[in-house]
């Protein structure tokens, strides 16, 4: 006859443990079956998990984890019979619950593997696999015959998806190791005369050298773009469109693989410090915050004053000192105190209405404090870095600064007494950070002048 149906069922339908014995028994004669001397195979959906011939006896088992080397599945099997004509029918169905490894994968430092319910038999066979830019290699120490109790901790191979595998497929157990996404803060606006290239020099730059690749950047609107970045200045531009001073913002972003991070950065564009006259103006350069007794010297005034006058020297709109100029063409030297606030400074020195000097006098007011941030708008959740710094050459005294959150002194200590410190926060909240100095040398500055000048603050906000 040409019927192949039977009858079958697990001699455990229900197994607690991964492994254990799952024999698939099913009748060969008996019953008013004859399905002797039959080829048969049993199968869990599409896969083929045994085969063989169904002898002569009165019943027979198939093993779902043959030898012990693979442990079975949950799910309906099903047996299917040759039959006359050489086709494999199905014969009967059977269900079996297995109980799951209850695997945990989590990242410790290393890939660690966590097994609530060891397989027993030596049933499953495990290795971890890494894919990263869509290449898959095995890590090496990551397999052995037999899964255990554990736990494992095997150490991880760069950045990718590390998964754990059981008898040669893939489990949900799997931890990712991705870079960090980039971060930098911009430069402090620098100053860019009108029509002259402009040079982004970034500040606390993360994320651009972890791999060969580093990171692309991009500039927007302007010709600055590259690849291959890790740290330092940005490929110039000039900005033809700028025809007047003031702040113009371009927004800068760096990309790696885990993502993009823009910010907004500003150039302070001014007219120069070209001047149309002919005298020869000088000014100290670097000074440092509200610093007294400076001199400025002037000579070759032409043309010049018919009687003694006082002619004022002026930076970002205020009177700094007035000279008294005569007619010989030269100026009496006198001193004068630097801008309270840092900054660069080009000064007007203009005798009716008309530049004095052939190059205008240009005073660099050095920051005794500075400091940068990775992100200024960032996800709740985000870790970002904070640097600051003493400039112990213009004021700041050394080992007398610290960083404080929000106003108050990180973790309530006052005394860090520190030159210079970084820290990777991560920010929930809209934050202010400050590199604060409590100590430095200054003249003739209030004491709330001198307290804003030791003072740095980058703000984040959460979104």
């Amino acid at each position: 006859e040409n019927d192949v149906r039977t009858e079958c069922k697990f001699d455990n339908p229900s197994i607690n443990q991964p492994g254990a014995n799952a024999a698939f028994r099913f009748s060969v004669f008996e019953k008013g079956i004859d399905i002797r001397n039959r080829d048969y195979k049993l199968f869990l959906g599409d896969k083929e998990i045994a085969s063989g011939n169904t002898g002569t006896g009165s019943n027979t088992t198939a093993n779902p984890n043959p030898s012990g080397v693979n442990t079975a599945k949950s799910g309906t099997y099903v047996l299917k019979v040759k039959d006359d004509d050489g086709n494999y029918q199905t014969s009967c169905t059977a269900n079996l619950t297995v109980a799951d490894v209850e695997l945990t994968c989590t990242n410790n430092g290393k890939f660690h593997i966590e097994v609530g319910n060891p397989c027993v038999n030596n049933a499953c066979s495990y290795e971890v696999k890494r894919t990263y830019k869509n290449s898959t290699t095995t890590i090496a120490g990551s397999s052995t015959t037999y899964l255990g109790s554990g736990p494992y901790n095997i150490d991880f191979d760069g950045y990718g998806s590390y998964v754990l595998y059981i008898n040669g497929e893939a489990t949900g157990c799997s931890v990712s190791i991705s870079m960090n996404k980039p971060g930098f803060s911009c430069p402090t606006a620098p100053g860019v005369e009108i029509k002259k290239p402009v040079t982004f020099t970034l500040g606390s730059v993360t994320g651009c050298d972890e791999n060969e690749d580093d990171c692309s950047y991009v500039i927007e609107g302007t010709s600055s773009y590259g690849s291959g970045y890790k740290s330092g200045a940005l490929n110039s531009f000039t900005d033809n469109s700028v025809t007047a001073t003031g702040k113009k913002s371009y927004t800068v972003s760096l990309t790696n693989e885990s993502g993009t991070t823009s910010h907004d950065c500003e150039v302070d564009y001014n007219g120069g410090n070209a001047g149309t006259g002919k005298a020869t103006c000088k000014a100290p350069d670097s000074v440092k915050v509200g610093q007294p007794n400076l001199k400025f010297n002037v000579s070759g005034m032409d043309p010049a004053p018919t009687n003694p006058t006082n002619i004022p020297l002026v930076c970002n709109l205020q009177t700094v000192v007035s000279p008294t100029c005569r007619p010989n063409g030269s100026c009496d030297v006198v001193n004068f105190q630097a801008p309270k606030t840092a900054g660069t400074y080009i000064c007007d020195f203009k005798y009716n209405n008309a530049d004095v000097c052939s190059t205008k006098p240009t005073i660099v007011v050095v920051a005794p404090v500075t400091c940068s941030i990775s992100e200024e708008r960032v996800p709740a959740g985000t870790q970002i870095t904070f640097s600051g710094a003493a400039n112990t050459n213009y004021g700041a005294q050394a080992n007398s600064c610290g960083i404080k959150v929000n106003g108050n002194w990180l973790d309530g200590n006052q005394n860090q007494n520190v030159s210079s410190k970084t820290i990777t926060p991560v920010v929930n909240t809209t934050t202010t950070y400050s590199f604060v100095c409590t100590q430095g040398q200054f003249e003739q500055i209030s004491d709330a002048e001198k307290a804003a000048a030791l003072t740095c603050s980058k703000q984040v906000i959460v979104y």
